[in-house]
């Protein structure tokens, strides 16, 4: 009997990349894996090249203004400055990994992340069952929302992420439906309104492709009947997952997140508050919404973006991430991209490290049928 070769740092990196983590210890979680990454960088002896010259000057660009923006910030308005704000500017340097082609085994690395991301499936589906949160489908949206915080590190909005990426990579390997399907309800499991619509979005992208020409646009005249039909099926459903029907349809809280937003960034549009988050305003520059709420971020990158860098690094990041999908070739590949970028409107996961390493496999997978990717 063959014995596998295991790859101990593409495992590592698969087992911290497919953690799930709680805002309580992202930090900690980032410093393990910040740490281990410039190990294993250390470890190739040397096989790192820069494969994008321009991306690599506007990664720099933004770098430089974060570090000028901290110091004009902090000094101006005697802002104190702590651990916090510190391991904020040094984990901004993990997006420069964008512009390298480091010695990981990818094809490795994938298949890893996939067996993990299942184990990882039962794991929560059996958590499921034996503390009887599927007695209770009814409100898994509501109250039983995060039914497995005191379980897992993990909460409900970022928790998704390693499973709607693993379940990309299963289905763009033909690594079959049955794991395709096992990653999926893992990641339905930690309930969110974006994860929910990702998986979906992710399954249709996969089954459209496969579909003929004639039959798509029999899909595109279905689309537009379920659109028009829409409010109807929402109230049918209304009866039987009330609780389903108001997390998608709730924009109260996304109200009163830009409302802060804007408190905050017209008073300094350019330079914004040096690395500063909203929890961190709250007792430098007092604000009160008209709910009362104290929002911990802006849940958008780019309204986070204007808060802590100001007009200036949100446009410094956006050519970075312009520069970065140019470099993409794969149709598939791009797509998965647009759609992580598209989630990160609506939370902050520019902000967590396997948001940023997954962009980075994104960027280091060649077109798919290249000898190196052929075959997982």
């Amino acid at each position: 009997m063959k014995v596998e070769h295991i790859e101990f740092r593409e495992l590592f990196l698969a087992f911290f990349s497919m953690a799930i983590f709680s805002i309580a210890n992202v930090y900690v979680i980032n410093i393990v894996f910040f740490a281990f990454f410039v190990a294993s960088i250390i470890s190739t002896h040397g096989k790192i090249t820069i494969t994008d010259n321009r991306l690599l000057k506007y990664m720099c660009s933004y770098l430089a203004w974060i570090l000028v923006d901290v110091i004009i910030v902090t000094v101006n308005r005697n802002y104190p400055i702590g651990l916090r704000n510190i391991i904020q500017v040094v984990f901004e340097v993990q997006y420069i990994i964008w512009a390298m082609q480091i010695d990981i085994k990818i094809e490795k690395y994938t298949d890893y992340l996939i067996k993990i991301a299942m184990i990882y499936s039962l794991i929560l589906i059996i958590a499921f069952v034996v503390t009887g949160t599927f007695r209770h489908m009814d409100q898994i949206f509501g109250v039983y929302r995060e039914w497995g915080e005191k379980i897992f590190p993990g909460n409900t909005t970022s928790a998704p992420i390693p499973f709607i990426f693993a379940l990309f990579l299963c289905l763009y390997y033909n690594k079959g439906y049955g794991r395709a399907v096992l990653i999926t309800i893992g990641g339905l499991l930690f309930p969110s309104r974006v994860s929910l619509l990702a998986l979906l979005i992710v399954w249709f992208f996969f089954a459209y492709e496969k579909i003929t020409r004639n039959s798509k646009a029999i899909i595109w005249i279905l689309c537009g009947t379920f659109i028009i039909v829409l409010p109807e099926i929402l109230v049918s459903i209304s009866n039987y997952f009330p609780d389903l029907i108001y997390r998608l349809t709730v924009t109260w809280d996304r109200v009163d997140i830009l409302r802060t937003v804007y408190h905050y960034v017209h008073q300094h549009f350019f330079v914004g508050y040096g690395g500063r988050t909203l929890n961190q305003l709250y007792s430098l520059e007092p604000y009160v919404t008209s709910t009362g709420a104290a929002w911990p971020h802006a849940h958008n990158f780019i309204f986070e973006e204007m808060v802590r860098y100001g007009v200036i690094g949100t446009i410094l990041f956006l050519l970075v991430l312009i520069c970065s999908f140019k470099r993409i070739k794969d149709r598939k590949i791009r797509f998965i991209y647009v759609l992580f970028i598209i989630m990160s409107l609506f939370q902050t996961y520019m902000r967590e490290f396997n948001y940023i390493f997954y962009i980075y496999i994104m960027l280091s997978i060649k077109i798919k049928g290249d000898d190196i990717n052929a075959n997982i």
